[in-house]
C-alpha cells in the first residue's frame, strides 16, 4: 500500500466530512441504554437530515410500511439501527453529491454507488449475512475511495479511470500497478477515519477480492461476499457484455452456490428499488429507460448463458460418451475391443448360467496381407467382423480379441445351439468373398469354442484356455473347422467335403 498518497487523501479537504449530527447520531446508538426520543431530538436540530429520514421511512427501500409523517413516528419505525444507517446514508450522499469535481461523472458514480448499496442487500439472505441494512450501507460507501483519489490526483486519475473502461481492465488493478494503492483501500480509510465498524471497514477493504473463505464462514466474509457480488451487478448494469453477465453468474455460484435464475431475480431487484431509491436520496441516476434496458439485456444474457452452458454441457456429455465408445470399441471392425470383451466374459460366467465362447481366426491371414496387401487385410477384417455379427443370434457379444482373432460370447445356450452357431459363422464366412483393389478375397474361419454347462464355476482365464485349445486343435487339422471344449463334452463338428 502506498502510505503517503492515502495520508494525502484522508488529509484533502477537498472531501467532505461528516456533519456533527451525523457523528452525534451513530456515537448515540452505539449505547445500550439510548432511548428513541433522545435520537429524534437529536435528528430533529437538522432540517435536512430530518426530511430525509421522513422519507426513508416512507420509501420501499427498507422494506417497512408507509405513512410516516414526523421524526418521532419515523425514529419509531426505523428502529436505532436504521436511524444510524440512515443517517451515515444521508450524510455521506448530501456531502459527497454537493462536491463536484472537474471530469468526474457525478450522475454515474451514485449510480454505479446504489446499484452496489441495493445488490448487496439483494445478496445478504443468500450470503446469510444477518442485517441487510449494513450491507446496504456498505455497499453504498465501498466506492467513495474512487472520489477520494480523483479529489487528490485530478486530471492523471480521470485517465486512468478512462484507460479502464476502454481497456476492460479493473480500476483495481491499475491503481495497484500505477498508484501503489487501490479505491478499495481508500475507502476503507476513510470509513476507518469516520469509526465506522471494524468487520463493516475490513468487508470494504475486501470488496475487490472477496470473502477470505468460501464458503464464507463468519460476518466479515459474509458481507465481504455481498459486496463482492454487488460490484459484480453493478458491472453487469454498466455494461452487461457476454462475460460480465458470465463473471456474475460463476461467481455467484461458486461463492454462494446461487444458480442463474436467483441472480436474474437479484439483477430485477435491483432495478426495481433504483430509480425509487435515488428519488428518496435526492441524486440522479439516469432515466428509466436506460436502467431497464440494461437490467434486460443482462438478464438476456443469463438466458443466453444458460442455453450456451447447456449447449456446452450437451456437447461435453457427446464427446465423453464417444471418447468412452471410442475406448470399448475397436475402430477398423466396429466390434469390442479387448477390455470390453474381459469384463462381458467376466459378468456372463459369473452368472453360473449357460454359457458358451467362440473363438473364431481368420485362416491364411498373412498370405491375404503378403498377396493383396494391407489395406485388402484391413477390409478382410471389416467384413468377417460384419459377417459373424449378422451369422449370430441377437444379444451375442462380439469383440476382436486380437490380430485376426474374434471372440463370441453366447448366454443362456445349450451345447447344440452353441455349436450350430458356431457352423452357421464358419459357413457365413466361407460362402462370402470381399471386393478389393480389383481382386476378390476369399477366406475361410477355424473356431474353438467352450461350452459352460449351467452351475458350473468356470473362471475366465480357464474358458478362454478351453477355446483356444480347441481353436488350435481345428487348426491343426485342417482349418475351416469348429472344434468344441466343454465342461461336461466335447465334439468335432468338421465339414462334410461338399460344405
Amino acid at each position: 500500500m502506498n502510505p503517503e498518497l492515502l495520508e494525502k487523501i484522508l488529509s484533502n479537504r477537498s472531501l467532505p466530512t461528516l456533519p456533527q449530527v451525523a457523528l452525534e447520531v451513530v456515537r448515540l446508538c452505539a449505547r445500550e441504554d439510548v432511548s428513541l426520543d433522545a435520537i429524534g431530538a437529536l435528528v430533529a436540530r437538522d432540517p435536512a437530515l430530518s426530511s430525509r429520514i421522513v422519507r426513508m421511512a416512507n420509501s420501499a427501500v427498507l422494506g417497512i410500511p408507509r405513512g410516516v409523517r414526523n421524526i418521532p413516528q419515523a425514529v419509531s419505525r426505523l428502529g436505532l439501527q436504521r436511524v444510524r444507517v440512515v443517517t451515515l446514508t444521508s450524510s455521506l450522499v448530501d456531502g459527497f453529491s454537493s462536491r463536484r469535481l472537474a471530469g468526474f461523472d457525478n450522475e454515474r458514480f451514485w449510480r454505479d454507488a446504489l446499484t452496489t448499496a441495493l445488490a448487496a442487500k439483494a445478496w445478504t439472505p443468500r450470503a446469510r449475512f444477518p442485517d441487510p441494512d449494513e450491507a446496504f450501507l456498505a455497499g453504498l460507501v465501498q466506492d467513495l475511495g474512487v472520489f477520494g483519489l480523483a479529489a487528490a490526483l485530478g486530471k492523471d486519475y480521470s485517465a486512468l479511470l478512462a484507460e479502464a473502461n476502454a481497456s476492460g481492465v479493473e480500476i483495481a488493478t491499475l491503481e495497484e500497478e500505477r498508484l501503489g494503492i487501490s479505491h478499495a483501500e481508500v475507502s476503507a480509510g476513510l470509513l476507518a477515519a469516520w469509526s465506522f465498524p471494524e468487520p463493516l471497514v475490513a468487508a470494504v477493504r475486501r470488496h475487490v477480492r472477496g470473502p477470505e473463505e468460501t464458503p464464507p464462514g463468519n460476518d466479515v466474509d459474509r458481507i465481504s461476499a455481498a459486496l463482492f457480488l454487488a460490484e459484480r451487478v453493478r458491472r453487469a448494469f454498466r455494461a452487461p457484455t457476454p462475460a460480465v453477465v458470465g463473471d456474475l453468474a460463476a461467481v455467484a455460484r461458486r461463492l454462494l452456490a446461487v444458480e442463474k435464475e436467483e441472480v436474474s431475480t437479484i439483477l430485477g431487484e435491483v432495478q426495481r428499488s433504483l430509480r425509487e431509491t435515488a428519488a428518496t436520496m435526492l441524486v440522479e441516476v439516469g432515466s428509466e429507460e436506460e436502467i431497464e434496458t440494461a437490467r434486460r439485456e443482462a438478464q438476456e444474457l443469463l438466458v443466453q448463458l444458460s442455453v450456451a452452458n447447456l449447449e456446452r454441457a450437451a456437447r461435453f456429455e457427446r464427446e465423453r460418451d464417444s471418447a468412452r465408445e471410442e475406448a470399448r470399441i475397436d475402430p477398423l471392425t466396429g466390434a469390442l475391443r479387448r477390455g470390453p470383451l474381459d469384463e462381458a466374459l467376466s459378468e456372463a460366467l459369473g452368472a453360473r448360467r449357460a454359457a458358451a465362447l467362440l473363438l473364431f481366426d481368420i485362416d491364411f491371414f498373412k498370405h491375404v496381407n503378403d498377396r493383396h496387401g494391407h489395406p485388402a487385410g484391413d477390409e478382410v477384417l471389416r467384413a468377417t467382423a460384419r459377417t459373424i455379427s449378422r451369422a449370430l443370434p441377437e444379444g451375442t457379444t462380439i469383440g476382436r480379441y486380437g490380430g485376426e482373432e474374434f471372440l463370441a460370447i453366447l448366454r443362456d445356450v445349450s451345447l447344440e445351439e452353441a455349436v450350430e452357431a458356431a457352423e452357421d459363422v464358419r459357413r457365413s464366412v466361407e460362402r462370402g468373398s470381399v471386393e478389393t483393389g480389383g481382386s476378390t478375397v476369399r477366406v475361410t474361419v477355424s473356431g474353438g469354442l467352450c461350452w459352460v454347462a449351467p452351475g458350473v464355476g468356470l473362471d475366465p482365464a480357464s474358458a478362454f484356455r478351453a477355446a483356444d485349445a480347441a481353436l488350435y486343435d481345428a487348426k491343426r487339422s485342417g482349418r475351416n473347422r469348429i472344434r468344441c471344449a466343454t465342461s461336461t463334452a466335447a465334439r468335432d463338428r468338421s465339414p462334410s467335403p461338399k460344405s
